[in-house]
């Protein structure tokens, strides 16, 4: 054992020799030293006889970074980033990765894929920015024309183009022929068949947009020549007849499909069984993607006079009415269908589209402006046709139905509300008509005035401080010597009530497109009169728009304002009908109903009378 000792600890000769003579027997030691001596030898040697080795270790090289930190930006924002074929999230953003040569891949839709390859050091932070290239031609909307028309009528083209990134001409041809040619879009063009010979015409829209991608839209008109009328012979003897009315053509009724650029906001819906509003979702605004074009279903009823689209999908709600004289579109389109934060606040969001939307069971736009919505169509006896769109509201078990009709030879159209209670209970609830309004252009004009039958108004909320907050009474439409009916002069968001309408019209008008929009309504049945819009100075248009554009709310209710409710009974239904119909020409509007419309000016010395 000794032997041992000198062999593997090597120790100092002189420290050698105490330990082993400490361990002779002839060395007389106390029976305690003797122990403590043995357990510090075994205790040392166990310390000795480890393998020989630096007191201190380096970290394994397994310890060491092994990532890096890539930070990707795309051209547009919103790619999708595939690292070796694995999906690792959304650019611009910045992610840890294992280091090495890396195969990067960037997509999005619409655009060709970009890919790279980068080394990862450990470490460190590699930056990368793809450019990805536009490959999705403009998706162009053509106004229908009619398939037949007398040569020399005048026909109204009209042309709109949407792009994922920007139109950049718009050029219209007929039978080979470049007729018209715009930067950017709308195009329109008035066409004079009188120089067109009978038979078929090709008309043709080409979009380009600033990548070189080049989308179409395509219509066929046949002309046929004017008919000259055939000289009947003299009767011998003189008939009585009783005069007989041309035949007016029925109402066209027509299914097709509308692509609208639409923020990617499913993906963002969330249920909530704790909000009073579930099954009907809430929005996770960080979860809403750009905007992509959607083809949506639509159905239009057509005279005439009127052209009306509505978009089954989003409400049921009616999305234009054109106006075929004149060819404008008095409501409001957004041009992009964008989530908004406002809406009912247990919602939290509420889809900016335009058109005549339908808000129940609670205000604020309600629940269900952005549910699909049944909608059935008929034609009649008399020519006329309908829509009919209902939706059972699934909080309060309310059945809705609306039923929008076209007659011939009208350049108006009627809204009837039915609202069902199944049940054994009453239901308290509220209901609103909304029809969102720009009046011929895409933006609605300083120059609009709006038509309220009120002496005063009641305020429901308002940017401007001057007119005080909600449940403020302010005369109208002069306060404080601002003339209110004028939308030049609101300075900011204002919605109004006129609880004590005197007359059963309310309306708005453009002088600057001539045009204007008449709503009828009985008011013992719905006496619900509410007027929005923006202001000039409103700075929150991105809230709902891309493109800044503005427009004004015209709402007719079940009850005088938000802050009453209305009583379903038992088992109990209600309905009415209103009338609305776009005016053109007048110049102005003072008042209406349901046969027509007036504008009446007295400068002091003259009066001038305008009627539609």
């Amino acid at each position: 054992m000794l032997s041992n000792i000198h062999t593997i600890l090597n120790l100092d000769n002189r420290l050698k020799t105490a330990i082993i003579d400490a361990m002779k027997n002839d060395v007389p030691r106390p029976p305690g030293d003797r122990f403590a001596l043995v357990l510090f030898l075994v205790t040392f040697l166990c310390v000795a006889c480890r393998p020989f080795g630096p007191l201190w270790t380096a970290p394994a090289a397994s310890d060491a970074p092994q990532t890096g930190v890539l930070s990707v930006r795309s051209t547009p924002e919103g790619a999708q980033l595939r690292v070796d074929g694995r999906t690792v999230g959304q650019a611009p953003g910045a992610f840890d990765l294992p280091a090495g040569d890396l195969k990067l891949e960037l997509s999005k839709p619409g655009y060709a894929p970009w890919r790279g390859v980068v080394n990862l050091v450990p470490g460190s932070t590699v930056s990368v920015t793809g450019s990805l290239r536009d490959v999705t031609p403009p998706v162009v909307r053509l106004a229908e024309l009619p398939a037949q028309s007398e040569q020399g009528t005048g026909l109204l083209i009209e042309a709109r183009a949407k792009d994922n990134e920007r139109v950049a001409v718009l050029t219209l041809w007929i039978d080979g022929e470049r007729r018209a040619e715009t930067a950017g879009e709308p195009l329109s063009f008035p066409w004079d068949t009188g120089g067109a010979p009978p038979g078929p015409h090709a008309v043709r829209i080409e979009a380009w947009d600033e990548a070189g991608n080049v989308g179409r839209g395509e219509a066929r008109v046949e002309l046929f020549a004017p008919q000259s009328p055939v000289p009947s012979p003299e009767p011998a003897q003189p008939v009585s007849a009783t005069p007989v009315a041309p035949a007016t053509p029925a109402v066209a009724i027509r299914r097709g499909s509308l692509t609208i650029p639409t923020y990617q906001y499913h993906q963002a819906l969330r249920d909530d069984p704790a909000s009073p509003a579930y099954p009907y979702p809430a929005l996770d605004r960080s979860q809403v993607g750009p905007p992509l074009p959607v083809a949506y279903e639509i159905i239009t009823l057509e005279n005439e006079y009127l052209r009306l689209v509505f978009l089954p999908a989003l409400g049921g709600r009616l999305y234009q009415c054109t106006f075929l004289p004149t060819g404008q579109n008095v409501f409001y389109n957004n041009p992009v269908l964008k989530p908004s934060h406002w809406g009912p606040p247990e919602m939290g969001w509420w889809l900016a589209a335009g058109g005549m939307e339908w808000c129940l069971p609670v205000d604020e736009h309600g629940y269900v402006t952005a549910q699909p919505w049944a909608a059935e169509t008929a034609r009649h006896a008399d020519g006329s046709a309908t829509v009919t769109l209902t939706h059972s509201e699934q909080t309060h078990n309310i059945r809705a139905q609306v039923t929008v009709t076209l007659a011939p030879g009208q350049a108006s159209f009627g809204v009837s509300s039915r609202l069902d209670n199944p049940d054994a209970q009453p239901k308290t609830f509220q209901y609103w008509l909304n029809a969102m309004i720009s009046l011929g252009t895409a933006s609605l004009s300083p120059a609009t005035r709006f038509v309220l039958p009120a002496s005063q108004v009641t305020v429901h909320s308002t940017g401007d401080s001057a007119l005080g907050g909600a449940h403020a009474t302010l005369p109208w439409p002069v306060v404080d010597g601002k003339d209110l009916s004028r939308y030049e002069n609101w300075p900011n968001w204002l919605g109004v009530f006129a609880p004590a309408a005197s007359a059963g019209f309310m309306g708005a008008y453009s002088p600057e497109s001539d045009l204007g929009i008449v709503r009828v309504f009985p008011r013992a049945q719905a006496p619900g009169v509410k007027l929005f819009a923006f202001g000039r100075g409103f700075g929150g248009r991105t809230s709902y728009t891309d493109d800044g554009s503005e427009y004004a709310e015209l709402w007719g209710g079940l009850t005088p304002t938000f802050w009453d409710w209305a009583t379903l009974p038992p088992q109990g239904s209600i309905q009415w009908t209103e009338t609305w119909f776009p005016v053109a020409g007048l110049g102005g509007l003072s008042h209406a109903t349901r046969e027509a419309a007036l504008m009446a000016a007295w400068d002091g010395h003259d009066l001038r009378l305008a009627v539609a």
